[in-house]
């Protein structure tokens, strides 16, 4: 969106679309016969059909016309068919682009150009930027035409999105009353572009383990096409892998942007982990990128951490480090010596280990947490301020 102020008062606004990905010719006419890759018809067989000629072109030496001799034929029918069909599968924002001039009889006879999707049993009128809406009792009624006069070449440009992943074929089509005759109309530089799929351009990909021993990833992207989100993939051996979360995608932008994942379901008391990305996009196409390795940094002692955030409300995490596997208990009390609440109760493997506590039930001022196993206890003091 972009919009135009004065005096913080919105004086215009406009919406910008980008196409993502690189720029493709799907077909494109540059040869110097229609025959080449059109099919050419006329009725009835006498008149003037679609040929080459040279007395005016956009992209030198030829352009196609209806009546390269003179003027067109009455009641006349003429086609000009491509002969092989169009794959407008795996691209983006197909479009359709030629330059055309014209001198047709107003409100009577007319121009078309017409796709089919089916292998020519159908065509459908396309509507482009000179195109208009038919008119009179000879043109068909509702449909896009080309009449009138356009003395200059302009470039016709039109979206063939709602065709995209299929197979086309093209049409043009002049049709002629029984009065007037005219010039007729003229093609150059027929082609259709697409633009091929940009996969989403992954830039970094890096994971730690934070303060309370869980690992956080992060990745950054220079821009999206059609991401649907990220698989976050875990493995404790490099080898056999796990699903361990996903994180939605943008769909489409261009602008760069930067993931986070917190994995706190991983077992860290095994040393090292590996993590992968795997990219999914809307229609289930998927790309797996390069696995990086986190290394933990085992503890090797017995310690309770000071809770965070202290002073806290209502919720703060508890964390703590275990020298080897061993039953844990952690039982919150208040002043008086009174147990307010059990954490945990449970056996926790070696590693660095957090758990978090809800105090939304109790009245704010200094409590105690105390961390027991078999063979050690600690405790510390935290401050609940509501």
């Amino acid at each position: 969106m972009v919009r135009t102020k004065k005096d913080n008062v919105i004086m215009s606004q406009d919406t910008l679309s980008i196409t993502l990905g690189v720029p493709n010719y799907l077909f494109i006419d540059s040869t110097e016969n229609p025959l080449t890759h059109w099919t050419i018809t006329a009725t009835p067989v006498s008149s003037p059909k679609w040929e080459a000629t040279t007395t005016s072109f956009v992209s030198a030496p030829v352009y196609f016309t209806d009546s390269k001799s003179g003027m067109y034929s009455n009641n006349a029918t003429v086609t000009m068919t491509s002969t092989t069909p169009i794959d407008l599968s795996m691209v983006n924002n197909p479009k359709l682009t030629y330059w055309l001039k014209h001198d047709i009889e107003s409100n009577w006879d007319y121009a078309q150009v017409m796709i089919s999707t089916n292998g020519g049993t159908l065509f459908t009128p396309l509507a482009g930027r000179y195109t208009t809406m038919s008119s009179g009792t000879f043109q068909p009624p509702n449909q896009p035409v080309y009449d009138g006069v356009q003395a200059a070449w302009v470039q016709e440009e039109i979206s063939l999105l709602p065709y995209s992943g299929q197979q086309i074929l093209l049409r043009f089509k002049l049709v002629t009353d029984g009065t007037q005759q005219k010039d007729g109309i003229y093609l150059d530089d027929i082609g259709i572009i697409g633009y091929s799929a940009v996969p989403v351009e992954l830039t970094s990909f890096s994971g730690e383990f934070n303060r309370y021993g869980t690992p956080e990833l992060s990745w950054s992207v220079a821009t999206e096409l059609n991401n649907k989100g990220f698989e976050i993939q875990r493995s404790y051996d490099g080898i056999d892998w796990t699903k361990s979360g996903f994180v939605e995608g943008r769909g489409t932008s261009p602008d760069p942007a930067t993931y986070h994942f917190e994995d706190k379901t991983a077992n860290s008391s095994l040393g090292n982990l590996w993590y992968r990305l795997k990219q999914i996009d809307f229609d289930g196409t998927a790309t797996t990128y390069t696995a990086i390795r986190i290394k933990s940094e085992l503890p090797v002692e017995f310690s309770l951490k000071q809770n965070f955030p202290n002073p806290f409300n209502p919720t703060t995490r508890i964390s703590f480090t275990l020298p080897q596997k061993s039953r844990v208990k952690i039982t919150v009390f208040d002043q008086l010596g009174s147990v307010m609440s059990i954490l945990v109760n449970g056996e926790f493997n070696r590693g660095s280990h957090s758990v978090d506590f809800n105090a939304s039930n109790l009245a704010s001022g200094l409590y105690f947490y105390r961390l027991e196993t078999p063979s050690n206890s600690l405790t510390g003091k935290m401050l609940l301020i509501r």
